[in-house]
This record gives C-alpha cells, structure tokens and sequence, in this order.
C-alpha cells in the first residue's frame, strides 16, 4: 500500500491516472521485478483482497445511478450500452480467435484453445472503469447530456461485464474441460438462474443495510457496518456459486434509490477507497508476469485495439439509432475507453476456474499489459471528449 501510494504520487506528477502507478510498483516489487513479494504471497494476498475490493467496487457501481439522474436518458443509455457492449465483445473475440495462433506462434495455440480465450477475454472487454469516469467528471465539473449518458453506460456495462464474464467462463470450461458431461444450454440455463437469485440476493439484502445503519450513531460506525454487509453479500454468493459482483451492484443501486435525501450509504465508502485500491491494483501488478508479455504483449495491443473500437462504434451507432442528443453522438465513444478496477477483477477471477488453468496466466497476463497500455493513453482522451463536450454544450445554449 505504501509503495503504491508513493507511485501514485510520482505518476500523477505526469498526469496519469494512480492506477498506472500501482500496476507500476505491483510489477516492480512482485515476482517480475525484485521479488519482495513472492508468488506464493501473491497468491494468497488476492485470495483475501480481490474478493473485498471488487465488492466495494461493485456495490459503489450500483450505487452511483439514482434514477433521479437518468430521467429522460434511459432508452439513449439501454441502446447504446447494447450496441457498444455487444461489439466491443465481437470484435474482441474475433481479433483474439484469428490473430492468437498468428501472433504467438511459439505456444503453439489450437483454435478451440483461442476461441476461449476470445471469448473470455471478449466478455472482459465490455467493463469500463468507472472510479476514472467519476474522477474527469468531477474534476472538470462536467453537466449535461453527455456525463449523465456516460455514467449510466458505466453503471450498465459493468453489470453486463460481470454477466457476460459469468457466462464466458461458464462456456470456455465447457470447451476446454475434458470432465464436464453437462451441455453448453444447460451451463448458460443455470448461469441465467444464477444472475436471477444474485439479484434477487441484492434487492433482499438492501433493505436490512438501510435498517442496520439507522442504528449507527456516526459515520465511523456506519462505515463498518455498510463493508461488512458488502463483505457478507460477496460471501453468500460466493458460497453457493453464484455472482458476488453482481449481487453487489444491485445491493448499491436499490440502496441508492430507496435511502432518504439525508442518507449518504455510498459515498462513505470514499473513505477507503484509496487504501483499498492501493492494495488491490498493486497485488494485480503483480500478477503481471514479465515472460508472458514479452512474448504476447502484441495481443494486449490488439484486445485494446478490438475493445476500444467496438465500444467507439458501437456508442456512435446506438446513440445515432436511438436520437441521442448530438453532443453525445459526437463523444461519448471516445469517453468510454478507460477501463480499470472491473477488468483486472475479473480477470483474476480467471484464476479461480481450474478447467481454464491452462489459458489462465496468458489471459490475466494480456489483460493486465492492455489495462495498463489503456490507463496511459486513454484518460486524457476521456478528459479532451468531454471538455469539447462542455465548449459545445455552451455554444450551443440560447
């Protein structure tokens, strides 16, 4: 936490997002680096971290889309996260499928073994990072169509993302596992089971936090409260194998819309955000493993290139199809490229499927090199779209 706080700070220096300097220490200090934290520590540490922090993550999601905010956007924002969503999955999993074997002609991949990569990795990509979303939106005191559109999609494919990952994996240990005797409609039948009682979970659950922190007499006290129910919510999805992610974002955004005026049930979680992220990218980081990028960091450039085309396009087209305002036909794609906390996730919760073990290491591997390849260069392009935005919108008012 400390190194990766002391890196923040350097590469913010430059401009980029504290992100980078966490991924930046992971590698450094991690079995890549100087090896100051093992692989068996590594290991162990995310055990513990990603669970709680992607809860966190989740249920801040869920929470940062009163309906309130949408009123009058909902058709743009369900058009256009389906569109952008739906081709930054297929033109990832093309790209990844058909250039793999090409790319990486020394592991000597087989077309069933890149069709799941492709998929995986494709179901990844739809995730859009949201802590740098809200930290532009803020900083340059963005208001309008655009940044009420973004957040909307944030929230949407971040739920999509934590779906579409389920099933991906769901399919991709199908394909690649030897053992399993069940059918690919039965798997994805009982995926869309599971999505339904996570949510379920989530709805049920919101009621007794609001009623827990009632009891509390300060902000310290409903601080605890509020992680330690997040926690509880990932642990009872996790044990009957069902969406922690998901369960999470829905705990957030019914809490969002049924609390009163004067409750803030979200926002106090800020007060850990920092140290929490600290940790969680910096161990990611050290996931990162050296060996594999050298060999495949071309594929990571061509998951950013298949991400962030899919999402530039098919923003334009939904927004287009669905009489979008014009500012948001004309920037949103370009504010849609950061992706963070949700894709680095999900991508070490690869780890966790033993019948994709052997993709596992070149998927978090690829993934973490295109996150951290996308945190340096498309923040400013999120920050340039929407401050054009803002110079629009107001040569635009009467």
């Amino acid at each position: 936490m400390f190194f990766g706080f002391l890196a923040s700070r350097v590469v913010g220096m430059i401009k980029l997002p504290s992100i980078t300097g966490y991924l930046l220490v992971g590698i450094l200090i991690g079995p890549s680096g100087i090896n100051a934290v093992t692989s068996d520590n590594v290991t162990q540490l995310s055990h513990i971290v990603t669970p709680v922090v992607l809860g966190v993550i989740a249920y801040m999601i869920g929470g940062s889309l009163p309906l309130s905010t949408i009123k009058g956007l909902k058709r743009n924002i369900l058009v256009i996260t389906g569109f952008e969503a739906g081709l930054a999955w297929l033109f990832t999993l093309v790209l990844v499928t058909f250039l793999s074997p090409v790319l990486l002609p020394d592991l000597a991949l087989d077309f069933k073994t890149s069709l799941v990569m492709g998929i995986v990795i494709g179901g990844i990509s739809l995730a859009t990072a949201p802590a740098v979303t809200m930290a532009i939106i803020e900083e340059i005191k963005a208001k309008g169509p655009l940044p009420t559109t973004l957040l909307g999609v944030v929230a949407l494919d971040d739920a999509l993302a934590i779906i579409a990952f389920g099933i991906s994996v769901g399919v991709g240990a199908t394909i690649l596992g030897s053992g399993t005797s069940a059918s690919l409609g039965t798997l994805v039948l009982q995926d869309v089971i599971f999505i339904g009682i996570s949510i379920l979970i989530g709805l049920m659950l919101a009621p007794i936090l609001l009623l827990v922190t009632r009891f509390t007499r300060n902000r310290q006290e409903s601080l605890v409260a509020i992680l330690g129910i997040v926690i509880i919510t990932s642990e009872i999805s996790s044990m009957y194998n069902l969406f922690p992610l998901l369960t999470n974002m829905v705990l957030g955004f019914t809490v969002a819309n049924i609390q009163k005026e004067s409750e803030d049930n979200i926002g106090i979680l800020r007060d850990v955000q920092a140290v929490m992220f600290s940790l969680f990218f910096s161990v990611a980081g050290a996931h990162l493993d050296l060996a594999v990028i050298e060999s495949a960091g071309i594929l990571a450039g061509v998951i950013v290139l298949g991400r962030s085309g899919g999402k530039f396009v098919g923003a334009w087209f939904g927004a287009t199809i669905s009489g979008a305002p014009k500012v948001v036909r004309k920037y949103l794609g370009l504010t849609l490229m950061p992706k963070a906390g949700v894709t680095v996730g999900l991508s070490l919760l690869v780890m966790e499927t033993p019948e994709l073990e052997p993709i596992s290491t070149l998927v978090v591997s690829c993934v973490l090199a295109s996150t951290l390849i996308n945190e340096l260069f498309t923040p400013p392009l999120s920050k340039f779209a929407l401050t054009r935005a803002e110079m629009f919108n107001k040569r635009e008012a009467p």
